[in-house]
């Protein structure tokens, strides 16, 4: 019977993880020879770890060639000069090729130096010029060297040695042009210079170890032996440093330390030939040598690999460091780097670029609408939408929706007239508007993150303008500049007392008597004079900074309740605003509660005014504290109710004791008949959710009286009085009336 063939998915199974055991094979030992592509950062990491190299490089030979011309200087020149012999013809003779070696290692060592400047400063690449053109002086003077002729070997190895240090020169003074015309964009310049004088290294030591072969060679065969050890010496400390500190990928140092090492293996065994004498190569410094190369490989292959590792995690933190993990474009912080790093570099680039601010107007409602997966795919998009648009700038995300932007000039324009399209391909169905501002920089030293602050204040302007878009101006400056002293001085103003705190009185609809107020912050500065609040409150609230005013009226209004207390017996509500940046830096209820205990205040007698917009903050954080409010006995009222996107929202989800209707409803109040049925709607549904109603920005008797009518339970505005001292607002209390 024969046994049944083997399923084809089975053998397909074996096949498959065959192969990729092969391929797996393969391209590990494609990685350890370093044929793998690397990415720009590790191939710029590799360059600069051979830059950094080439200085103590370069430091070595210089040390090394001015101990050699010292030496020889004692040992040779200055008898043979004392013994009639012409001193410059004797220097030349016996020191030309250390003098080479000398000014390449001061060519090497200027360039390396001016490479790893980050502000390339024109005396460095102007040292390293001259560094390279020294190479090519001296190298001008190899036709007054001896040569034997009839193409001995060490002549050639002169020459060989003559044309590197002229190519060294020219590949120095080259590199150095196109760094200051183009800067670090390619690595081929540099790679060129380290390539040339590697050569340089290696003809170097053949040159001088071959010499000192054939010099051995020539002494009697006893005296020889005290040479017998010293004649490669030369070239294997070259290789050493070309192979160790400069390194290149594993398979290109096989090839050049290969290429090297044979080509004088090739020389030493072939010596008595060529030269007709009785030197020979012994056997043991044969295989002496091949261990040492292979010895050296593995070396650089060591060296090469963990400088790879090295590079991947530098890599991997860079990215971290420098790049915005949702959009991929730079993290503010490395934005302000690279921004400052190219105004230094190219101090003219702030004729023709400019900064500017974006940000999405109303992202927080596509949020709300589409959910944050899909607010955090626009956000790439619009990422991606930038980069397309400016490719010659520098884009960062500074966060949320807003997104910084160093840029040429008029490159805004071109934007806009071509991106609408684009913009509405995003989400065909809510295409959100751009705010954008823009500031100029004028001087170099400017502050690049007050920069950004001013093209981002005039974005905040450019909100309300038909084209979303405003240039920072002479007025802007001055309120930019207001808003960085209130900034800078909010602490000091609380201590001071710069920061007193007002009362408006709020009126009972049906007594038309004041029966309690509300707390508002006023700024009295002793330099600037009155502050309105809408020059402070924003500036401190875009700052996160909020927190610290309104800790400050919580305590005063304790305090100044306590002493009213204290001085007639008589309770007076008042109510205080609670910001919404007041929960993500500092506990609401704690600060309250201190404040209380501190005077002796109870909880009904602080109403708690909380924003529609200060419940988007975090629906279940919001959820425990207004529980928690209430617990406490706070009253808890809701503030200008209508002026957000998710009203009723709020009043299905949070229990409210008194609903504040915005000022904004009574504006037109006379004009627009719908007013009318919708204050009457609102103050009809507060009352059926068991709330009473309060209306802001009662200005007129005709307001008023309709209010009274329709069940308004309270009434605020000018028409019964401004915020003032507590002292003086206390004085309208009983006495205000409404006819």
């Amino acid at each position: 019977m024969n046994e049944p063939l083997p399923r084809m998915e089975e053998k397909g199974t074996k096949d498959t993880k065959a192969n990729n055991v092969v391929v797996a094979f393969l391209l590990r030992v494609a990685g350890f020879l370093g044929f793998r592509r690397h990415s720009p950062y590790v191939k710029d990491y590799l360059n600069n770890a051979n830059i950094r190299s080439g200085v103590f490089m370069a430091l070595v030979v210089i040390a090394l060639e001015v101990w050699m011309v010292i030496r020889r200087l004692n040992d040779t020149v200055i008898p043979m000069t004392q013994e009639g012999g012409n001193f410059f013809e004797l220097l030349f003779k016996n020191t030309s090729n250390f003098w080479l070696m000398l000014f390449m290692g001061v060519g090497m060592l200027t360039y390396c130096v001016a490479y790893l400047d980050k502000k390339q400063t024109t005396w460095k690449q102007v040292t390293a010029i001259i560094g390279g053109v020294l190479c090519l002086v001296f190298a001008a003077l190899l036709p007054l060297e001896p040569f034997r002729g009839n193409g001995n070997i060490r002549d050639i190895l002169l020459i060989s040695f003559y044309v590197s240090i002229i190519l060294f020169g020219i590949a120095v003074i080259g590199s150095t042009i196109y760094l200051r015309v183009k800067g670090k964009k390619s690595l081929l310049p540099p790679m060129a210079v380290i390539s040339f004088f590697a050569l340089v290294c290696l003809v170097f030591g053949v040159k001088v170890s071959y010499s000192d072969f054939f010099s051995s060679a020539s002494y009697p065969l006893g005296e020889a032996t005290m040479y017998e050890h010293k004649m490669i010496i030369c070239f294997l400390m070259m290789t050493i440093y070309v192979g160790c500190l400069l390194i290149w990928r594993p398979f290109a140092s096989i090839g050049i330390l290969g290429v090297a090492f044979l080509a004088f293996y090739f020389l030493l065994v072939s010596f008595e030939g060529v030269e007709k004498t009785h030197r020979k190569l012994p056997d043991g410094d044969v295989v002496n040598y091949i261990t040492f190369f292979i010895s050296l490989t593995m070396v650089c292959f060591s060296i090469y690999h963990q400088r790879i590792q090295e590079a991947t995690k530098e890599q991997k933190l860079h990215e971290l460091a420098t790049t915005d993990s949702l959009t991929g474009l730079y993290s503010f912080d490395y934005y302000l780097q690279v921004v400052r790093e190219a105004i230094d570099v190219h101090p003219k680039i702030l004729e023709n670029y400019q900064h500017v601010f974006m940000d999405l107007d109303g992202f927080s409602t596509y949020n709300d609408q589409k959910g944050f997966a899909a607010g955090n795919d626009y956000l790439k998009r619009f990422g991606a939408l930038l980069r397309e648009h400016f490719p010659e700038g520098y884009i960062c995300r500074q966060g949320e929706d807003h997104f910084a932007l160093f840029v040429p000039q008029g490159s805004i324009e071109s934007f806009l007239a071509s991106s609408k399209e684009e913009m509405a391909s995003l989400d065909p169905d809510l295409t959100l508007a751009i705010n954008i501002g823009h500031y100029h920089q004028v001087l170099p030293e400017e502050d690049i993150r007050r920069c950004v602050d001013k093209s981002r204040f005039a974005a905040h302007i450019g909100r309300d303008t038909p084209s979303k878009v405003h240039e920072y101006g002479r007025a802007d400056h001055d309120a930019y500049h207001l808003r960085q002293y209130v900034i800078r001085n909010v602490e000091r103003a609380c201590a001071e007392n710069w920061v007193q705190v007002y009362y408006q009185p709020i009126v009972d609809a049906k007594s038309g008597k004041v029966v309690e107020f509300e707390a508002l912050a006023r700024w009295i500065d002793p330099k600037r004079g009155f502050l309105s609040p809408a020059s402070f409150i924003p500036a401190l609230e875009r700052a996160r900074l909020i927190h610290r005013l309104d800790a400050h009226v919580f305590t005063t209004v304790c305090q100044d309740y306590a002493r009213f207390f204290e001085a007639t017996g008589r309770s007076v509500p008042i109510s205080i605003n609670v910001s919404r940046a007041d929960f993500d830096y500092m506990d609401v209820a704690k600060v309250l509660a201190d404040a209380r205990e501190k005077y002796g205040v109870p909880a009904e007698a602080i109403h708690v005014e909380i924003t529609e917009s200060a419940l988007t903050v975090d629906e279940n954080k919001m959820t425990d504290f207004l529980t928690h409010i209430h617990e406490l006995g706070y009253p808890l009222w809701l503030d200008d109710f209508g002026s957000g996107y998710s009203s009723f929202n709020v009043l299905k989800d949070f229990r409210f004791d008194v609903l504040k209707i915005d000022m904004r409803f009574l504006e037109g109040f006379g004009e627009n008949p719908k007013i009318i049925d919708i204050l009457r709607s609102i103050i009809s549904m507060a009352k059926s959710l068991g709330m009473e109603s309060l209306c802001e920005g009662v200005e007129t008797k005709e307001q008023a009286a309709f209010l009274r009518k329709e069940g308004c339970n309270k009434l605020q505005g000018y028409l019964f009085g401004k915020a003032s001292p507590f002292e003086d607002s206390l004085a309208l209390l009983d006495t205000v009336k409404v006819d």
